[in-house]
């Protein structure tokens, strides 16, 4: 009884509910009928039509209560008349105490609210149209808007000065002397920058200005460097001086915090890098190529100075990260981002114009000079915590191949040592790219991982002696202590590569079991991260490679050992053969291990995979049958490899039975075959298996094997008759008749057996 007394509260409640519902939507439909114009005859008509659904649920709720009030002999009481002009169906009063909700009651004579007419003439209020705002597209435009015409048109304005400059002066140039030429650079640099500062004095918020005195200071660099390189009118020392005024000039100018006045200044001394670079290589002069970088060294560090606010931004960015926030990204990213950029431009033009010039102590000096210069650049950006870091991942992989080019234009060492400062870069870059988060950086972790591969392949003694212990197992144990996939497929690309790098037979006996100790190795280290590591591509292509690795390194060394205790027969077939079967035993082995015990898991990739494996065993095992030595092992081997996997593959599918019988057929043939059996006893035996197929059909209840051996016996009657019988040994046809009858014989007495005891059954 107590769960009806729940229902019939719960259906009250419900009945209340629906009655407020239809109370409330007529009141709304009257007051929208009053309200002029506010109600169209669609509208009117949608409401009735609501009120007429709602009417209908009240009466089947209603008649749901009182079929409930029967049952449980509650007297039914009988339905109120309703007062014309009620306006909805009302609820049923329920006792007091009732803890279902009341539909609120609204008071008798309380006056309907009715719309207030406005009076004739009185126009409309209407509300004060709000501001639109701008939508996404055009506040997209009106961005690229501004920083088009207010920024890039004045640095676009810079380089059509530059180059109408150039082709001024190219006509104009036979016709003056070396004095008048250079007196215009001057003046027209002090013009440019005179000009720029005044107006930009008058008037700071236009952005154009800013472009001039850019232009102005990068002119004034350009001609004090041609003063020196070409004209030759100062020597180095007074362009030393006049270079360190210039730079105290461009600071006192850093008050001017704008992007533009930075490109326009990087752009002036990209100019006189190449100009500069192409004299200096042109001429040999390696001693002007040393000014020149240290020209380059002085205006890139002035015009990529830190001011004081960034330093702040980014010790709060640093703190922030500690403490647990989010790093900030600091307010002049933008100008230390161009500062690398532009450095990025300007190392590969120092690098080729070193590279092209001949050997001596100041090329050696030069390179050493801008590899530092890089290196400092680097620790800066590396401690730059930006919000993405996908302009140090990019420059990272631009950066690190010049780095490297610059190393080997030192020639303080030979150019074998390239590559292992190639791999020592890379493995260091590597780990510094990792404290930048950015969705970018797979890219540079690749670019890294190459480098690795080059570096380690490059350098014959590290090829040789120490491949894998340099890239497939650090990569292969750092993937899973870190729990890094990318690590882990990058140890099992480098296996991949080592296949290459191993050893011919011929190779020396310490080359080829270093050879081999480095797969063992390898192997062991990667059976260890499959333990932790879950991804079944990544199991299924380390255990292919390192079985397709240690069947190689197990045959060289198995050879080089024959070899060397069968000397006379080194020229013959037997070292060769003997050393094939122990690498084939080696790589069995471990299947029919990790088989057995289950050691990569029971995915689906992983057991198609593993069956795969098998299959190409069973198939090396069968051609290893014939014309070997070590037939009983091999044997034995073979026929592990065939029985591994049959009882699972057995439960997963009844049909599986073919195969399985199949297969069995297949390995009986060819252990008769590589003991020479006659035909016919080949037939006699096929035609046992048949009769055991037929029997363990019926024992395990499986239909594939019952009837495989019926076309099996089939068949190998059909052959016993017609191909293996010659008919001239009375005897020996006789006793094969007699034999196959009796097998005949014992097929039609196992299914009478079957078939009686199934019908009693």
């Amino acid at each position: 009884m107590v769960s009806n007394e729940i229902a019939l509260l719960n259906l009250e409640n419900e009945l209340l509910a629906t009655g407020k519902k239809l109370n409330d939507l007529i009141y709304e439909s009257r007051i929208a009928d009053r309200a002029p114009g506010a109600q169209t005859s669609a509208e009117a008509e949608l409401y009735q039509d609501k009120i007429a659904h709602l009417e209908a649920h009240l009466r089947y709720l209603q008649g749901q209560l009182d079929a409930l009030k029967a049952l449980q002999g509650t007297p039914v009481p009988q339905a109120e008349q309703r007062p014309q002009g009620t306006p909805a169906l009302q609820a049923e009063q329920r006792p007091q105490g009732t803890p279902a909700l009341q539909a609120e009651q609204r008071p008798q004579g309380m006056p309907v609210p009715q719309a207030v007419p406005r009076p004739q003439g009185t126009p409309a209020l209407q509300a004060a149209p709000a501001p639109r705002p701008a939508s996404g597209s055009e506040g997209n435009s009106r961005k690229y808007e501004k920083m088009f015409g207010k920024n890039f048109m004045g640095i676009f304005a810079s380089i059509l000065i530059f180059i109408s400059l150039i082709i001024f002066a190219t006509l104009v140039l036979p016709y003056l002397n070396d004095t008048m030429k250079l007196a215009g650079l001057y003046l027209l640099s002090a013009v440019m920058l005179g000009a720029g500062l005044l107006l930009h004095r008058r008037h700071r918020e236009n952005k154009f200005f800013v472009a001039v005195i850019g232009c102005g200071m990068g002119c004034l660099y350009l001609t004090l460097l041609l003063s020196d390189l070409y004209f030759k009118v100062i020597g180095d020392i007074v362009l030393y001086c006049l270079i360190l005024i210039w730079a105290i000039f461009v600071r006192s100018l850093t008050r001017v915090k704008n992007l533009v006045f930075l490109i326009i200044g990087q752009a002036g001394i990209f100019i006189a890098t190449v100009l500069g670079t192409v004299l200096c290589a042109a001429g040999g002069d390696e001693k002007k190529f040393l000014v020149l970088t240290v020209f380059y060294l002085i205006s890139a560090g002035v015009f990529s100075q830190i001011d004081k606010d960034y330093l702040h931004a980014l010790a709060h960015s640093r703190r922030g990260k500690g403490d647990g926030e989010a790093a900030c990204e600091p307010p002049c990213y933008g100008r230390r981002l161009c500062s690398h950029i532009c450095v990025s431009l300007n190392v590969p033009v120092f690098t080729v114009g070193l590279l092209v010039m001949e050997s001596g102590g100041y090329k050696t000096a030069a390179a050493l000079l801008l590899m530092l210069f890089m290196l400092c650049g680097f620790g800066l950006s590396l401690l730059e915590k930006c919000r993405s870091g996908a302009g140090f991942q990019f420059l990272t992989v631009i950066d690190s191949l010049f780095f490297i080019l610059l190393f080997h234009g030192t020639e303080l060492l030979e150019g074998k040592y390239t590559y292992v400062f190639m791999y020592l870069t890379a493995v260091a870059l590597l780990f510094c790219v990792e404290k930048k988060d950015a969705g970018v950086k797979p890219v540079s972790q690749v670019w890294c991982m190459l480098l690795v591969l080059v570096g380690c392949c490059g350098n014959r003694w590290m090829r040789e002696h120490l491949y894998a212990y340099l890239t497939a197992i650090p990569f292969l144990a750092v993937g899973r202590w870190r729990n890094k996939k990318l690590y882990l497929y990058a140890g099992v690309l480098y296996l991949f590569w080592m296949w290459f790098l191993l050893p011919g037979t011929g190779g020396s006996f310490p080359r080829i079991v270093e050879a081999f100790l480095m797969t063992a190795a390898s192997y062991a280290v990667f059976l260890a991260a499959s333990r932790r590591y879950e991804e079944s591509c990544f199991k299924m292509l380390g255990y292919i490679m390192l079985s397709i690795l240690t069947a190689g390194t197990a045959y060289r060394l198995t050879f080089k050992i024959l070899e060397t205790i069968y000397p006379a027969d080194a020229a013959g077939l037997l070292p060769l053969r003997e050393a094939e079967l122990i690498a084939f035993y080696t790589v069995a082995a471990l299947q029919l291990l990790f088989t057995r015990i289950g050691f990569f898991g029971k995915k689906a990739a992983v057991r198609i995979t593993m069956l795969a494996v098998n299959a190409v065993l069973m198939c090396a095992g069968v051609l290893f049958l014939h014309h070997m030595p070590w037939l009983i092992p091999t044997i034995l081997v073979t026929v592990l490899l065939f029985v591994v996997n049959s009882r699972e593959l057995l439960h997963r599918h009844r049909n599986v039975g073919y195969y399985i019988a199949f297969k069995y057929t297949v390995l009986m043939v060819n252990i008769l075959g590589a003991f020479d059996a006659v035909n016919y006893a080949v037939s006699i035996c096929l035609l046992a298996f048949a009769v055991v197929s037929i029997i363990a059909g019926f024992h395990k209840d499986n239909a594939a094997f019952r009837l495989y051996g019926l076309i099996l016996s089939m068949v190998s009657v059909i052959k016993l008759i017609l191909v293996d019988i010659n008919y001239d040994s009375t005897l020996e046809n006789a006793v094969s008749f007699f034999v196959c009858g009796l097998l005949c014989f014992a097929i039609s007495f196992i299914y009478h057996k079957i078939d009686t005891g199934l019908k009693n059954k």
